[in-house]
């Protein structure tokens, strides 16, 4: 976690409040996380680099509109086997 967000974290439970749900909470498909695992790697001067982009899109073109919790183990095991089939064709 940011020193920042931590920070007003800790500000808000000092003040009584229920700190505001991290930005993971509120996503609702794998593209969405997707999406902050980049920002979050450009937020660090460390954008993806070409193979790592390439494996980020491919994941979100597949993956990208399903839901989080619909993203369990069959269902990643059943992208792996379809993506192996693909390519021994």
């Amino acid at each position: 976690m940011p020193k920042s967000v931590a920070t007003e974290t800790e500000r808000q439970v000092d003040r009584g409040e229920t700190p505001t749900k991290s930005r993971i909470a509120r996503l609702k498909t794998f593209g969405e996380l997707i999406d902050l695992h980049i920002d979050d790697m450009c937020d660090v001067s460390k954008s993806p680099r070409r193979s790592k982009a390439a494996a980020l899109n491919m994941l979100q073109r597949h993956l990208g509109k399903c839901n989080i919790a619909a993203l369990d183990r069959e269902r990643l095991i059943r992208f792996g086997r379809d993506r192996a089939a693909r390519r021994t064709r």
